[in-house]
């Protein structure tokens, strides 16, 4: 996003790459993107950098048991699905993390703020739209894909 709301984003056909700057909300950052970029239906194919205050998310089966990270963490891989819920961007994100030791952890990510700068690179979908649904089953929003007539 930048400072003062300035969004760094470029689009090369269905790819948009965003950057991020330190103390930015990963999380918020990108909804504003996805709006700003109109993507409703969107798959988060690639993102590295650094984050900090990650908070990473393990589903038990009937709950995220949530852990927090302060200190400073690579981001060694972020994916993801983007989607509409509620008339907004949804986002669904997994993140691999690698502290000062080197020894690598993951999961869902709750939240975290940008430590330096991150670079994420967004496949939107033209055809077709994504929107979560609550999974009676399961207790978790799904991803549903309507196919748009292909």
């Amino acid at each position: 996003m930048g400072t003062g709301g300035t969004l760094n984003i470029v689009r090369e056909g269905d790819l948009i790459a965003i950057t991020l700057e330190d103390g930015e909300s990963v999380g918020e950052s990108l909804v504003r993107a996805c709006e700003h970029a109109s993507i409703t239906a969107g798959m988060i194919v690639s993102g590295i950098g650094m984050v900090r205050d990650a908070e990473i998310g393990y589903w038990d089966g009937k709950k995220y048991n949530v852990d927090r990270y302060g200190d400073p963490s690579e981001l060694l891989s972020m994916h993801g699905s983007i989607a509409t819920e509620a008339g907004k961007p949804s986002l669904h994100i997994h993140v691999n993390l690698s502290g000062k030791d080197h020894n690598s952890f993951g999961g869902h990510l709750v939240g975290a703020t940008v430590n330096n700068v991150n670079e994420i690179a967004i496949l939107k979908f033209f055809s077709g739209s994504f929107r979560r649904e609550l999974n009676e089953r399961t207790g978790l929003p799904t991803l549903r894909i309507d196919h748009g007539g292909n």
